[in-house]
């Protein structure tokens, strides 16, 4: 039998290789379609496939490596792998997408300016919302907070999406009770 620690590492590597690739080329589409910055219901494919994926690699490696048993906790471990290997290639092609064109960081500067200014927060604060974002937003900040915002929902996704693939070995004592029966 395969040894399932590394057996895990390899199949979470694998799944958040594909995730990545798959990344890539999503965010390579949304670039050249103008369509990065802007919010909307295409952003949400990649949650879709992402929570797809998760559920093919729990229930796969539950199907093929482990016996057809999956727990929790280890459902939620290769998850959170799988999430870890794909944010590092989602980041990283942020930081690559935005150090080439600086023009994204400008739209969307833009694009927060007139959120805030819908909600109705004083100019004030507006002003030092700017002065601030200004300062402190580049390529790299920008990475590192979407490592962090993807890392938290995809943990978040995890937990839910090994709830749903895990399956626990009947005890004993339930297989006598179907056999009474």
């Amino acid at each position: 039998m395969t040894d399932i620690s590394t057996s895990k590492s390899k199949w979470a590597m694998l799944y958040g290789l594909y995730l990545g690739v798959f990344y890539i080329f999503f965010t390579l589409f949304l670039y050249y379609t103008d369509k990065m910055i802007i919010p909307g219901t295409i952003r949400y494919v990649g949650t879709v496939v992402f929570i797809i994926v998760l559920w093919l690699a729990l229930k796969n490696y539950r199907d093929k490596v482990n016996g057809g048993y999956l727990s929790y906790g280890k459902g939620v471990g290769i998850g959170v792998l799988i999430t870890l290997y794909s944010t590092f290639f989602i980041s990283s092609i942020y930081f690559i997408v935005l150090s080439l064109d600086k023009t994204l960081l400008v739209q969307y500067m833009a694009q927060l300016e007139e959120i805030m200014m819908n909600s109705g927060l004083p100019d004030e604060l507006l002003e030092k919302f700017n002065e601030a974002s200004k300062a402190t937003l580049t390529p790299s900040t920008y990475a590192i907070s979407a490592f962090f915002k993807e890392m938290i929902g995809g943990t978040i996704l995890t937990l839910i999406v090994a709830a749903i693939a895990m399956k626990s070995p009947e005890s004993g004592f339930y297989e006598a009770v179907k056999d009474i029966e």
